[in-house]
């Protein structure tokens, strides 16, 4: 490079989405270049700069494509073949006290044992599926909130039902990630300890006003009246909320007054 004298240097692309330079020189001694070699060489860098911000538009296209692909399939897995799974597991477990033979019994308790673990491998694809590039991004909450319904599962006895919305596509991070896995998590373990559930549905989402929404419904015993244990983790729910100028909404799940259970709604705006 000892040969190379003056240079110019050209920004590839136009002002204000510049994706490089390429640097045009001269031996020691040479000629100036001409202005019609200068134009030439400015307009070649600027169709350059485009063809590469073309090119990185293209494969950011098929990444997303990507993701979305992976979201769907997701989604499927959850919403109908968990779903089927679950409800074709909850009927042969209904069946067992018609059955009089004990090695029937026998029988169908393991495929109800093989059935859950089909759901637990299942349950992993999903979170394989929706925690993609963690590496390389920060925090996600779809897979954080994954990761924690399968780490209550043991304390409820039962997998909760877990749907996550399209608007997660939106990044959640910081304060408001952290506090929406804190009050899903007193939310579950609420449900756990003091509902006496044997059904529980969780709903995370963002809408298009950007309020990312926790919805945790029970079919348990309803409202606390006097289980102070369980009021106190209701004040941290709602304080978490009030903490990022949100709120806790609480109120009945059906209108079964032997067994109404519990609709929680804690909602916090984004940004």
């Amino acid at each position: 490079m000892a040969h190379i004298g003056p240079a110019i240097v050209f920004p590839l692309g136009v002002p204000g989405n510049v994706r490089g330079v390429l640097t045009v020189g001269r031996r020691h001694g040479a000629a100036p270049f001409p202005p019609a070699q200068v134009g030439v060489v400015a307009a070649f860098a600027t169709q350059a700069g485009v063809a590469l911000e073309l090119a990185a538009s293209r494969a950011e296209a098929e990444r997303l494509s990507l993701f979305e692909d992976r979201d769907r399939i997701a989604r499927d897995l959850h919403d109908l073949v968990i779903q089927r799974l679950y409800a074709t597991g909850m009927s042969l477990e209904g069946t067992m006290p018609m059955i009089t033979r004990p090695e029937v019994r026998s029988r169908v308790s393991g495929a109800v044992d093989a059935m859950d673990d089909t759901i637990k491998d299942i349950r992993a694809t999903i979170f394989a599926l929706q925690a993609r590039d963690q590496a390389d991004r920060e925090p996600d909450l779809r897979a954080g909130i994954v990761t924690l319904v399968e780490e209550m599962t043991p304390l409820l006895g039962f997998a909760p039902s877990l749907r996550l919305g399209s608007g997660l596509r939106t990044q959640v991070a910081g304060d408001a990630m952290n506090e929406a896995l804190a009050a899903l998590r007193e939310a579950l373990s609420n449900a756990a300890r003091h509902a006496g559930a044997s059904q529980v549905d969780v709903t995370v989402d963002v809408d298009d006003a950007g309020v990312l929404s926790v919805q945790v419904t029970d079919d348990g015993t309803g409202l606390p009246t006097a289980d102070g244990g369980r009021r106190s983790g209701l004040r941290n729910l709602a304080a978490r909320a009030e903490k990022l100028g949100g709120e806790l909404r609480l109120g009945p799940a059906q209108d079964n007054k032997t067994r109404p259970g519990t609709k929680l709604e804690w909602h916090v705006p984004l940004g």
